[in-house]
């Protein structure tokens, strides 16, 4: 995971529900990792979760969400992105956040291997 392309998406617990809307609809994903004051992940919040609700998306979190590590292998998050139907799985490092690894990163990766 540590060789493919880590994107920088993730909302703060304490944004507003609008604001994480926002987020999620730019990055072109259907939900996002969400990380509290100090980066911990805490589980992710889909369009679906804030849809039509105004408080806090670190209120809608859910949790119990699937990632990996940077050492993890690209096998490995292909394989929790397979079982959740998703096409991105959170990268977290000692239980920071540190980004998400997408499908398309994750097909960047092999490009690069058959050129060589």
């Amino acid at each position: 995971v540590e060789d493919a392309r880590i994107m920088n998406f993730f909302i703060r617990a304490e944004e507003d529900a609008r604001s994480a809307e926002r987020k999620i609809r730019e990055s072109g994903l259907l939900s996002l990792p969400v990380m509290d004051q100090q980066g911990n992940f805490l589980g992710t919040v889909s369009l679906l979760d804030l849809a039509g609700y105004s408080g806090r998306a670190g209120d809608r979190v859910m949790k119990g969400v699937p990632y990996v590590r940077p050492d993890s292998t690209l096998l490995e998050a292909w394989e929790i992105m397979s079982r959740t139907r998703s096409n991105y799985v959170p990268v977290v490092k000692m239980g920071k956040l540190i980004g998400v690894l997408t499908m398309d990163g994750i097909v960047e990766v092999y490009k690069m291997f058959l050129r060589i």
